[in-house]
């Protein structure tokens, strides 16, 4: 009896030896997932954080506009009155239409890129967008624009 005894103390010993380690290993796999998981999540992280970086590092110079637009410049046209366009250097200006007693003013975003003039803004709560090509006078007094939609010719003088 004593020495199946000792085998039933044995065998007991036994499992809990072979359970401990496989606990052991267990959290010790836990644990390396935890770590693998941390670490893909880490990389990932800084992969994107990486992006935002790079993207963020753009060149700005794109938004500028050209300086050789920039002014107040009027336009008379005989049918609707006089048309003042005013382009300022933030990419954003306004034309006032004055026609005898009545007055009209609306603001636009544009942009002026070598001879390409681009206008757009909302009139009358509908959205417009005008493609124009420019030519500046070299003494910088004659802008004339041609609107490549429709071809129209408009020459403004500038005032300011």
């Amino acid at each position: 009896m004593p020495q199946e005894r000792r085998r039933s103390n044995l065998s007991t010993f036994s499992f809990c030896v072979y359970s401990h380690n496989l606990l052991t290993l267990l959290t010790l796999k836990q644990n390396i997932m935890k770590k693998t998981i941390l670490c893909s999540l880490s990389t990932i992280l800084m992969v994107t954080m990486l992006c935002f970086s790079t993207s963020s590092c753009s060149n700005d110079d794109d938004d500028e506009v050209d300086s050789t637009i920039l002014g107040t410049w009027e336009e008379q046209n005989y049918i609707d009155g006089v048309w003042q366009w005013s382009f300022n250097s933030n990419g954003k200006g306004e034309c006032k239409v004055v026609n005898g007693k009545f007055t009209y003013t609306f603001s636009y975003d544009f942009s002026f890129k070598g001879n390409s003039l681009t206008i757009s803004g909302i009139e009358s709560g509908k959205k417009y967008t005008d493609h124009y090509s420019v030519t500046i006078s070299s003494d910088g007094k004659t802008m004339t624009w041609v609107d490549k939609d429709g071809g129209h010719t408009t020459i403004l003088k500038k005032v300011k």
